[in-house]
């Protein structure tokens, strides 16, 4: 290649110089390497993936198709900027892109030729330069090949018809071959930038417009890596210790749910054992408060045959009056044995649930406030009362 200046006898601007005069360049130049040392490689890559996960899954298909390990190759995602996600790279040899890091100097960054043409969406950018021809098929493909090589796969790539440009751009000296070509494709060429938009209706070709930089060849990928671990470390250890005690948090409190399950299976299998064996030997055990209360009733009523037994019926009789009196509504009689009146009666509050418990008990009834709860209209309480005669000398 060439060791002029760029922009005064090549097809690139001033910002760009050519490696050989990088000594005598600006700091915002930007050096440029022979492209035909620097292909790019399409690759086949998931949409869902991105970040260092998909540079991973580029570097394994470049190993198969290669055989090249990730030391032998230096790969660089070659990123259109605002597309979805890359899926070309550019390769090279690490060994040969050290030795131009050296040679660069103080410039502002180092690439391939082929990438410092302007280019848009639909263009094709051809320019000659020497011996060889850089071309750009848009944001994200390129080459730099000896002339008569680019032409013929310019020309491969014309058949495709999927493949084939809106517009071509040809810099510096013209290739007629390259003309009659694209006549043949009614493909319009234009040899100026600012006539591409006029002859394709596409958007005007921009230099660097299409994140090129990304793929500077002075920025060593290892490196920055190297960096970002050091900076993950760095905030490992918190990390690692919050999620150490969080997990030991959380594990001590499964272990207390768990002892609480199985004092609580424990308490429950005991006290089946108890009713089974005092109070209910047979049959299925349904609610152990209800049939161990019952229970009771009974064995204390065989305790005490001499006494008289009042009935439910009797209680009831002698509750009447007293319910009345209070106001509250009864909603609910029954007896599960004969002896004991259940009662449930809707009153104003609680207070007059007490009033009306404590009124009872005052007629020589034994009586109990099994539950008191608020109606679900909200419109008083309803209460649950058990009477039960008292035993009389």
């Amino acid at each position: 290649m060439a060791q002029s200046r760029a922009g005064q006898d090549g097809p690139f601007d001033r910002r760009f110089v050519r490696l050989g005069d990088a000594a005598r360049a600006r700091s915002k130049q930007i050096a440029l390497v022979p492209g035909a040392a620097v292909p790019t490689l399409a690759l086949d890559l998931p949409a869902g993936v991105a970040g260092h996960a998909r540079e991973q899954i580029a570097r394994r298909q470049l190993q198969d198709r290669m055989g090249l390990t990730a030391k032998a190759v230096d790969m660089r995602p070659l990123t259109h900027a605002g597309a979805g996600g890359w899926q070309t790279a550019l390769i090279s040899d690490p060994g040969q892109v050290a030795g131009w890091r050296s040679q660069a100097g103080q410039v502002r960054g180092l690439l391939p030729d082929y990438l410092a043409l302007p280019t848009s969406v639909g263009l094709w950018t051809i320019a000659r330069s020497g011996d060889s021809i850089c071309v750009r098929f848009g944001p994200e493909d390129g080459f730099s090949a000896p002339a008569p090589l680019a032409l013929a796969q310019i020309g491969a790539r014309l058949q495709d018809a999927a493949a084939r440009p809106k517009v071509i751009l040809q810099l510096g000296p013209p290739l007629d071959t390259l003309a009659e070509r694209a006549r043949t494709h009614d493909i319009p060429v234009v040899s100026k930038p600012g006539d591409v938009a006029r002859a394709g209706g596409i958007a005007a070709p921009k230099v660097l417009g299409f994140g090129e930089m990304t793929c500077d060849l002075m920025r060593d990928p290892a490196l920055t890596r190297t960096r970002l671990r050091r900076t993950i470390r760095a905030w490992a250890l918190p990390v690692v210790l919050g999620a150490l005690t969080a997990g030991l948090w959380v594990a001590a409190d499964t272990v207390e749910t768990q002892s609480l399950i199985e004092e609580r299976r424990s308490i429950a299998q005991a006290t089946e054992g108890i009713v089974r064996a005092r109070f209910v030997p047979e049959g299925p055990i349904l609610d152990v408060r209800a049939q161990v209360s019952q229970a009771m009733e009974r064995m204390t009523a065989a305790a005490s045959p001499s006494q008289p037994t009042e009935t439910a019926l009797d209680l009831f009789a002698r509750a009447s009056p007293v319910l009345q009196a209070s106001g509250s509504v009864l909603e609910q009689v029954s007896s599960a044995d004969g002896l004991r009146l259940d009662l449930e009666v809707q009153v104003a509050d609680f207070a007059a649930a007490d009033a009306l418990q404590d009124a009872l008990a005052a007629g020589e009834m034994q009586v109990t406030l099994v539950e008191a709860r608020v109606t679900e209209q909200g419109g008083g309480v309803r209460a649950a009362l058990q009477l039960r005669s008292e035993a009389r000398e």
